[in-house]
């Protein structure tokens, strides 16, 4: 899976291609299982269509900005 250069910043992520993306590139791009990626997008959290009735799920880069825009901030790490 290739995806185009991926530059994580605080809360947003930026595709140098605006593009589709599938469930499995959001779950990597997130580290989560994609599994869990669809959940949230039944569930309304992450927007994403499907070209078919019954196809797989496609998530607009844009659309998973705005999703990670709405994350709360992560808590700073304690120094000890």
């Amino acid at each position: 899976m290739l995806l185009r250069t991926v530059i994580h910043m605080p809360q947003t992520l930026l595709l140098s291609e605006r593009r589709l993306l599938t469930v499995a590139e959001v779950a990597v791009l997130l580290r989560e299982h994609p599994e869990t990626i669809r959940a949230r997008i039944r569930r309304g959290e992450i927007r994403a269509s499907q070209v078919k009735s019954r196809g797989p799920y496609r998530v607009t880069s844009r659309d998973l900005d705005k999703y990670l825009a709405g994350l709360p901030e992560a808590a700073p790490e304690l120094n000890r």
